[in-house]
């Protein structure tokens, strides 16, 4: 790295090169069967040149070929942006969370297919006919970042990470279910525990029930409430502000939501998935309160958009894959309520509980419209569920609903995905009022 940025510097005013290694254990199962299994090990380096002043950027997996890279990244800066952001200078003390675990490093893959081989059986013991798939992975990783102005970081970390869960198929009734789990630490990961959640929603999603059109207060998971969070983190972002597409450009310090809502990124957050010692441009990874009890108080930044709208940046300059940096969540966290999840389905009288969305992102996300298919969802009478729901629609303005149709978070949360933003730690959430449309 430092040979890359000396070379460089005979040719361009400034360069920043940042490099990921990885060792990767990805296991998948399919049909209740193992698919495959392997271990690959990369290397990424990516280059930031400042040429007359226009940012250039190259990728390569080769240590070797660093001129091609260097000329790679000058060729493309002449219709590159203009570099109207600084280089973080000289050296800075980076935070150290808890996000390397030996156990995970020394994991044998015969372990990850045992434990895959295990929470499919445990499936079909009692679902004989349900195709069982799985998809776990275990990654140790070392992070390293080298610019011309001197800052420079690294850090090591290890993840492990998936999902599993069953299909069954009856004609032209599918039924699929799953649950997902991670951390930075083996002991922090207990798939098995999540066995009895899906079995029970197979139990009760294979009687089909009707619900007539309405308005019906719904609980949604964790895994659903990723959708309906999506467009409040989409417009959060530094850059959808700097451009325009953000209507919450002169929203800060406004309440824009319900009290009991709390959104905060936290990068150095113990045992995240998405935990970071620093972001890819060098700056120390941070705990930033995005909305404090409904008002908001900050957006996230890489160095480019903090730049453009003359704030700090919030250590979220994160490339996803070979991508240059973007302002991009480490571990979003929705901060829990004070009742309990079996607390907030008692309190339905008749509803619905929605686990999985379909299409919920085919919108603008900053109009805030979440709609979409319920891929899995179930009717809710005197605090039951009595049966899934099918051929049916949810409908809600999320930027409306977090705010005038909160019924309650839960005290219970879970790690899952958002589409487009990465991992977040999210409670079970019951809104009020809620549009669903049938085909009925």
């Amino acid at each position: 790295m430092e040979k890359i940025i000396k070379a460089a510097l005979k040719k361009c005013e400034k360069a920043e090169v940042y490099y990921h290694q990885s060792t990767t254990t990805p296991v998948s199962f399919q049909n209740s069967k193992l698919k495959s299994l392997q271990t690959k090990g990369e290397q990424l380096i990516c280059l930031r040149v400042v040429k007359d002043g226009k940012i250039g950027y190259a990728t390569t997996t080769r240590a070797d070929d660093y001129q091609d890279l260097i000329d790679n990244a000058i060729a493309v800066a002449q219709f590159g942006g203009d570099y109207n952001f600084e280089f973080p200078a000289g050296k800075v003390e980076l935070p150290a969370p808890n996000i390397f675990d030996e156990a995970v490093e020394e994991m044998k893959v015969e372990a990850i297919v045992e434990t895959g081989q295990g929470l499919i059986d445990s499936i079909n013991a009692e679902f004989p006919e349900a195709n069982g798939f799985a998809s776990l992975e275990r990654d140790v990783s070392q992070v390293r970042v080298l610019n011309s102005e001197g800052r420079e970081g690294s850090y090591s970390k290890t993840t492990y990470s998936g999902y599993f869960g069953a299909v069954i198929v009856e004609g032209q009734n599918m039924l699929q279910v799953y649950a997902v789990d991670g951390s930075t630490h083996l002991s922090e990961v207990s798939f098995e525990d999540k066995v009895e959640e899906v079995l029970e929603d197979l139990r009760i999603g294979q009687e089909n029930v009707d619900l007539r059109q309405g308005t019906y207060p719904v609980l949604l998971t964790p895994m659903a409430v990723g959708d309906l969070i999506a467009p409040v983190i989409a417009c959060v972002n530094g850059r959808a502000v700097e451009k325009g597409m953000s209507p919450w450009a002169d929203k800060l310090s406004e309440d824009l939501f319900n009290p009991a809502i709390t959104l905060v990124d936290n990068g150095i957050e113990d045992l995240g998935p998405g935990s970071i010692a620093m972001d890819s441009e060098g700056i120390p990874g941070q705990r930033t309160e995005i909305i404090k009890e409904g008002q908001l108080t900050s957006f996230i930044h890489d160095l480019r958009s903090a730049a453009a709208l003359k704030m700090e940046p919030t250590g979220n300059g994160l490339r996803r894959g070979t991508s240059a940096p973007s302002p991009t969540g480490s571990n979003m966290m929705l901060l829990p309520g004070d009742r309990p999840y079996a607390d907030l389905m008692a309190s339905i009288d008749q509803g619905l509980v929605v686990d999985a969305l379909m299409g919920a992102w085919a919108g603008n996300p900053y109009a805030g419209e979440v709609s979409g298919n319920i891929a899995l969802g179930f009717k809710v009478e005197k605090g039951k569920k009595v049966g899934r729901v099918k051929d049916c629609m949810f409908s809600v303005n999320a930027l409306k609903a977090l705010k005038e149709k909160l019924l309650g978070l839960s005290q219970e949360t879970r790690w899952t995905q958002i589409f487009g933003t990465g991992l977040a730690n999210l409670p079970y959430v019951l809104l009020d009022g809620v549009n669903i449309s049938t085909k009925s």
